[in-house]
């Protein structure tokens, strides 16, 4: 076999042609690789392999622990030998048997070549195959001496086992593997007649069980000693001992190195310059930077090769244990960057807690004025609450007055028809009533010249004529009289009659009483008579001129009359007009003065507002400005305290630079730029200039010198910014460059850029790369740079590389800046002190200003709102006037032409005027006359009462009091029925006119009210959205009240603050305003002008998050450290369990072994420390039969080959392969024991082929099948036989022969022997039957 006493590193590995290789398992080579990926859990897949982060350990194949075969095996039919070594032409060995092929021949006949074409086809380098290179192995004899080309094809096929010789071949499973080499030392593979790469072979054979891994189906010529001369563990990584061997066949080597293909290392090989010893378990990584490295330069195929090797190729359980020491040692490092993060925040802690109780004090002030913006907002609320029940009750009483003004407009429209129809009939009755009115004059007048006749025709008839006078003056008065009057007159003529009836009692009564006193009053009574007789005449003649005046009086007045009501109408109408228009002069004076007034007022309220508006715009523009120079100077005083603790040099010289005596230094050049801290460790290891001190001329770094040697505080570099001016051409220049890669000097961020050419005088144009193979490639391209990585590698321009070791340096330079170069200045500092008490007290005045503005703008909108609203009304009640005064024209005109209508003749008038004086002066003059003649008849009648006592008396006052009423009444009558007629139509025509009067009258009031109701509905609305307008503006600013936030967690003392909260109703009535007010006003006191310093709180705060990360990160370490440890521990114990569980199984097996070879000697595999079995190995201890325990070394050539023998043997029954390859391992075995040996093969390994080359005969007579090999011509060729006992010849079946012989084929043929031995000087003899020995059965042999 292949595992030998040689290092690992001086085995031959296996020769391939492919670009890339497979591992066992036929995946590619990079499956199983280093552990470079986080490694945090094993896992075992449904294979049973192990998988550790992204390391994959594969199963160990179960073992077969059996001799029987108990499926399909893979056997070779044959070999096909084309050209190759001494096989000229096309040469078939085969076909071999299932079990036990013996390949015999003569030395140098070219047996071994049988061997060496195996090799060749397994993908086996030429030094393997006895040459130096491939192109040898193609053959070459005087007889073919132009060959180019050999090929060796090696035939499979599977095969299922019956009784005894019996198989079965599986359908379709022949398989071919041949490989083609050519002079110029190329080389090509096929399978089954398709070319392909040998990693396909590989995976082929592995399939069926081949280990081509650890070859053990292969011992080669000399090597089968060596097994047993195995040390016990190899004493370096590169060595192979007993220990390494079997965990090659238990499978644990696996948990130490990632699996691979062997063939893979002939690629290794072929690097000159690198001959460091390779094991099997390195070569498929080898491959891989090899293949990567051919197409980099010499320089990085040198580098990267070493450096992979070193860093990759190690065992998985070794790289858990480096790990393990390296994340120990990163936390190690974590740890004490975590205290110095937290001594460094504990510094800053009480500046910070300062700040925060300043920021308590702000969140308290803001929290009040929180509460009182919510007051506000509640008051106001309830005042639109309030309001808009007001508006509500407003609305309905509009909606009222519309209903009514609707009502009352709808009513005036009817009563206007009504009125127009009326006054068309009054129109048309009038003019009938003036045809019956002139009708009715001539009729009276015929009526009195009538009377007047019959007056004095009728004067002797007294009371006839009375009567008839009565009468036609009744029936002129009911003549006259209407129909409406009916009643009346009715009435009056019942109060008539019931006068008349009295008066006619009473004359009776009084008849009856004047004739008691007649006799006694004759000569009074007849006095009386006379008298009355006289008084009767001139009562009637009273009477008379009464109705004439009357008569006249009425005629004047019906014919006056209707002049009169048109003339006192049109009076009306004309003063209505007057009214109307005096109304709209003074109310349009009014609504010019206020058409030119509200406009006024309203573009003062929009000034006022603009300025307001631009008032608050400043307020915000200098509140920012303000604030961001507060923060300014806030970062201004941080910065020059923390520059305070960069060192005895930079603090020195910032102080005189603060004292105004340096003012042209800059500060440190790391602490006037940032960078990401992703580019960290990269600008603190490649950028040596970042300790530097940045000054303006070569005179201040002089200066700055003189001062650190004058008062010995020590040294210090300085860059001055006047002698790098000329770089600034070269960094502005944009170039692109290879990768896109950023050049280093571009990611740093300053605020003032004339440091700019500082660090570009520090870096130049280096470049960053991601990794040390992108830098290299880009450093050693076409036009070299200067790069670094992230991780800190310098590649500089000269070629020259710098970089490793665990730990990198970091931390020179901030992800911010950290020193600004002119707000440090205290001069400069001073000047923005000064400007921010100006911004302050700007800030004041404009608030003040805002104040006022407020308050005139709430008065002009006031004034505008009623300025507008009487404006409205005056130009409704305008509007309403200028309405009526076309309509009053129109009546006033009409109103004319009906007074002119109505118009009287002049003549007509005078002539009644006459007849009623005259009538009068009748009238009067008869009264008179009446008046004297009553007088004496009272005078009578006073003497005859005087004669007849007081009830004569009382029934003439009575009767002359009805004598009245009669006349009255009977007046009354006439002059209803005379006048009712006439006044008829103008009586219901004005009751019309009044109601229309009185509902236009009332239309204008509904108006008015209307219009009052409007305004006030209109203020309400105004006032409602004027209330509504604040609360946006309260909400605005509510909602721009933010609590300052520390955001400092988990420090004692410190909280965050609540969020602000949204006060509910009851607390906000619980509170007034004032109260809030007086509240804030006292907080803003005690607040004072005093800022936080944010700085401070920042500064505390990117500690505290650096604390906290960098304590995550020490969490996060410690954690992967326990975790890699309990990986680590994990998978040792695993490991040592596979490997004892297979170790026991072996060294059981190996025992029976030697025992059944050595006929009664024992062998065993021992641990030198059983606690830990891979410390100090296996040791392989022997004892032959009958002799005591011994070590290897110290057997004899025949036992270490037995030893090796049995070990190969018990490793055939833990893991069987499907063919054995060996080389003359009967060398050193007597022939006893190669009789055992080869019985043993052919009886007791039925689950393998042997394919055996041998020179002794007991070995190849046991064989099933003998391949002959044989050379003629310097050509090797072959002959195949069944190996079968011969039938004996007849001639030797009847003698006896007896032969003396030293020769072992002829003693051996033989049926007994006697053995002459000589002792002490004596000769013996001894008699044995030359038989095969029965082999023992198990442990029972002896």
């Amino acid at each position: 076999m292949q595992k030998t006493k040689k290092k690992r590193g001086e085995e031959e590995p296996m020769e391939v042609d492919d670009n890339s290789a497979a591992n066992h398992n036929g995946e590619p080579s990079g499956s199983n690789g280093h552990v470079n990926g986080d490694i945090d859990h094993i896992s075992d897949d449904e294979e049973g392999g192990v998988r550790i982060g992204d390391i994959y350990i594969p199963p160990a194949p179960k073992p077969a622990l059996t001799f029987d075969a108990n499926g399909p095996r893979l056997i070779i039919t044959r070999i096909v030998n084309e050209n190759f070594k001494s096989y000229a032409g096309v040469q078939i060995l085969g076909p071999f048997h299932k079990s036990f092929t013996a390949i015999i021949g003569p030395n140098g006949s070219g047996k071994s070549n049988v061997i060496d074409s195996m090799l060749f086809v397994f993908g086996y380098r030429a030094t393997k195959i006895r040459s130096k290179k491939i192109s040898v192995l193609i053959h070459s004899s005087n007889k073919f001496s132009n060959i180019t080309s050999a090929s060796v094809a090696v035939h499979f096929c599977q095969i299922i086992d019956g009784e005894g010789e019996d198989f079965t071949v599986v359908p379709n499973s022949e398989i071919v593997v041949s490989r083609t080499a050519f002079k110029d030392n190329s080389s090509y593979y096929t399978l089954n007649g398709r070319r392909v790469q040998f990693k396909e072979v590989a995976k082929m054979l592995r399939s069926h069980g081949i280990d081509l891994d650890h070859n053990r189906f292969l011992i080669l010529q000399g090597e089968v000693e060596q097994i047993a001369m195995m040390k016990p563990k190899g004493h370096s990584e590169h060595e192979s001992g007993m220990l390494e061997y079997l965990e090659d066949i238990i499978g644990t080597s696996r948990y130490k190195a990632i699996s691979f293909l062997a063939a893979d290392l002939e690629l290794y090989s072929a690097v000159p310059f690198l001959r460091m010893p390779l094991t099997h378990t390195t070569s498929n990584i080898v491959f891989c930077l090899v293949t990567r490295a051919m197409f980099q330069p010499t320089r990085y195929l040198i580098h990267a090769i070493l450096l992979d090797l070193t860093n990759i190729i190690n065992e998985p359980i070794e790289q858990l244990s480096v790990k393990v020491e390296e994340y120990s040692e990163m936390r190690k490092e974590k740890l004490n960057r975590v205290r110095l993060v937290e001594a460094e925040k504990l510094k800053l802690e009480q500046p910070m807690r300062e700040a925060v109780e300043q920021m308590i004090l702000t969140n308290t002030v803001h929290r009040t004025r929180n509460m009182l913006l919510q007051k506000y907002i509640h008051e106001t609320n309830k005042i639109i609450e309030s309001k808009n029940k007001d508006l509500d009750e407003l609305k309905e009483n509009l909606a009222a007055i519309d209903g009514k003004l609707i009502q009352a407009q709808s009513l005036l429209k009817e009563k206007s028809e009504i009125y127009q129809t009326g006054m068309q009939k009054y129109n048309t009755m009038q003019t009938k009533k003036d045809e019956l009115t002139e009708k009715l004059q001539i009729h009276k007048k015929r009526t009195v010249s009538v009377q007047a006749d019959l007056t004095q025709a009728n004067k002797k008839k007294k009371n006839l004529e009375q009567l008839l006078e009565t009468e036609k003056g009744k029936l002129i008065e009911l003549e006259l009289i209407p129909e409406k009057n009916k009643k009346e007159i009715e009435d009056c003529e019942g109060l008539l009659e019931r006068h008349t009836e009295n008066k006619r009692l009473a004359d009776e009564e009084l008849g009856q009483e004047m004739a008691g006193v007649r006799e006694k009053t004759r000569e009074f009574q007849e006095i009386k008579d006379r008298l009355q007789a006289k008084l009767i005449g001139l009562k009637k003649i009273v009477d008379e001129s009464t109705n004439n005046y009357k008569l006249a009086e009425s005629a004047l007045k019906i014919y006056l009359s209707t002049e009169e009501k048109e003339n006192e109408k049109l009076q009306r109408m004309k003063d209505a007009y007057e009214k109307a228009v005096q109304d709209v002069q003074e109310k349009e004076a009014s609504l010019n003065d206020l058409t030119t007034s509200v406009p006024d007022n309203e573009r003062k309220l929009r000034d006022a507002k603009q300025k307001f508006e631009d008032l608050k715009k400043e307020d915000t523009q200098i509140s920012r400005e303000a604030r961001s120079l507060r923060a300014q100077l806030e970062e201004s005083r941080q910065a020059m305290n923390a520059n305070r603790s960069k060192g005895r040099v930079l603090d020195s010289l910032m102080n005189e630079k603060r004292s105004g005596r340096l003012p042209g230094i800059f500060g440190r050049l790391g602490d006037l730029g940032g960078i990401d801290l992703k580019y960290d460790i990269a600008i603190s290891t490649c950028c040596g200039a970042l300790d530097n001190i940045v000054v303006d001329t070569v005179e201040t770094a002089q200066s700055c010198v003189e001062f650190l040697r004058n008062n010995d505080i020590g040294r210090a570099t300085f860059i001055a910014l006047d002698k790098q001016q000329h770089l600034i051409q070269h960094y502005e220049r944009r170039v692109t460059y290879p990768e896109n890669a950023p050049r280093l000097f571009d990611l740093i961020q300053v605020r003032d850029e004339r440091v700019l050419p500082a660090f570009y005088f520090a870096l130049r144009d280096t470049l960053v790369a991601n990794n040390l193979e992108q830098a290299t490639r880009i450093a050693y391209g076409q036009v070299r740079y200067r790069v670094v990585t992230l991780k800190g590698d310098v590649i500089e321009i000269a070629g020259t590389m710098s970089g490793g070791g665990r730990s990198a340096m970091r931390g020179r330079m901030s992800s911010s800046v950290q020193q600004d170069t002119s707000e440090q200045d205290p001069q400069v500092l001073q000047q923005n002190e000064n400007r921010l008490i100006a911004l302050e007290d700007r800030l004041s005045n404009l608030r003040e200003e805002q104040v006022v503005l407020e308050e005139n703008i709430i008065s002009l909108q006031r004034t505008t709102e009623g300025g507008k609203t009487t404006l409205n009304k005056l130009r409704i009640e305008v509007n309403s006037l200028k309405e009526q005064i076309p309509f009053l024209k129109r009546q006033i005109k009409e109103q004319e032409r009906k007074a002119v209508a109505s118009r009287v003749d002049q003549r007509e008038k005078e002539r009644l005027e006459t007849v009623l004086n005259e009538a009068k002066e009748k009238m009067e003059k008869a009264k008179i006359d009446a008046g004297e003649v009553e007088k004496e008849v009272h005078g009578v009648d006073a003497q005859i009462a005087s004669v007849a006592g007081n009830k004569v008396k009382n029934l003439q006052s009575i009767v002359d009091d009805l004598s009245k009423k009669i006349n009255k009444i009977g007046a009354e009558i006439s002059k209803l029925k005379i006048t009712e007629e006439i006044n008829e139509g103008s009586g219901e025509f004005s009751g019309i006119k009044k109601e229309i009067a009185s509902l236009q009258e009332k239309e204008n009031k509904l108006k008015g009210e209307r219009l009052d109701a409007q305004n006030n509905v209109n203020k309400m609305e105004k006032s409602l959205e004027d209330a509504a307008s604040k609360i946006p503006l309260w909400e605005k600013e509510l909602s721009a009240i933010k609590l300052e936030d520390p955001c400092v967690e988990g420090v004692p003392g410190i909280e965050r603050p609540d969020p602000l909260v949204r006060h509910d109703p009851t607390e906000l009535e619980e509170c007034s305003v004032d109260e809030l007010r007086n509240r804030l006003k006292a907080q803003k006191t005690r607040l004072g002008d005093a800022k936080p310093n944010i700085q401070a709180i920042q500064d505390y705060k990117t500690k505290e998050d650096l604390y906290l990360k960098r304590a995550a990160e020490l969490d996060e370490i410690t954690t992967k450290r326990n975790e890699m440890r309990a990986l680590y521990d994990q998978l040792r114990k695993k490991r040592t369990t596979d490997f004892l569980c297979g170790f026991t199984t072996i060294t059981t097996k190996l025992k029976e072994m030697y025992q059944m070879i050595t006929l009664g000697g024992d062998a065993e595999l021992e641990l030198v420390d059983s606690l830990d079995p891979f410390t100090e190995g296996i040791i392989f201890s022997v004892r032959p039969p009958s002799k005591s325990w011994k070590n290897i070394s110290n057997l004899s050539g025949g036992e270490k080959t037995l030893s090796s023998l049995a070990l190969v043997f018990a490793l055939h029954y833990y893991r069987p392969t499907p063919l054995y390859v060996m080389d003359e391992i009967d060398a050193a075995l007597d022939f006893k024991n190669v009789s055992i040996v080869a019985n043993y093969i052919k009886e007791r390994t039925r689950n393998a082929q042997f394919i055996i080359i041998s020179l002794r005969y007991n070995m190849f007579e046991a064989s099933n099948r003998l391949v002959g090999i044989y050379k003629t011509e310097d050509c090797t060729k072959s002959v195949t036989i069944e190996n079968k006992v011969p039938d004996l010849p007849e001639r030797t079946r009847n003698a006896q022969f007896i032969i003396i012989s030293l020769r072992y084929n002829m003693f051996e043929a033989s049926n007994r022997l006697v053995g002459i031995y000589k002792t002490e000087d004596c000769t013996k003899s001894v008699t044995i039957e030359n038989k095969v020995p029965d082999l023992p059965v198990g442990d029972a042999a002896a």
